[in-house]
């Protein structure tokens, strides 16, 4: 697929899970309770460098979000954007979340489009990001979580 044709193709399919999914779920609940959190800081470490992620709420239990992450092994930084929906039901203290974004390099050798899926649990969390390429594998991420 052309490169030209995945930025499209991301932002139909965030626009789908993001605005179709929760359809059925929010029929029966109550919004007048504003129990939201505005965002979340997310700090964790990539190699020996410490990475940090910013999720602001747009909407209800709809995110945006950034991670910033610099590698020293090859003195590359790299850029996720991503929108996120949080589950609205809590299942034993860990909220649920799922979502797509896309990943920037400095130096442009790995750019892809991906699907994240994560959790939060007290004031940790963990994702796993899932590219859309066929060169990479899974990526984890593991971390404090600060809402605010």
């Amino acid at each position: 697929m052309k490169k030209e044709l995945r930025i499209p193709l991301l932002l139909l399919v965030i626009f789908l899970l993001l605005g179709l999914a929760p359809a059925g779920v929010s029929a029966g609940k109550n919004w007048d309770q504003d129990d939201y959190t505005i965002g979340f800081l997310q700090l964790y470490k990539t190699e020996n460098n410490v990475a940090s992620g910013l999720k602001f709420r747009l909407w209800r239990d709809l995110y945006a979000g950034t991670n910033i992450e610099y590698y020293s092994s090859n003195r590359d930084t790299k850029l996720h954007l991503t929108g996120i929906y949080l589950l609205p039901h809590e299942f034993l203290f860990i909220k649920f979340y799922c979502g797509a974004g896309y990943r920037f390099s400095r130096k442009n050798i790995d750019e892809y489009p991906y699907l994240i899926l994560g959790t939060h649990f007290g004031i940790f969390f963990s994702e796993v990001l899932y590219p859309w390429v066929d060169e990479a594998g899974p990526k984890t991420r593991f971390g404090l979580s600060f809402k605010f």
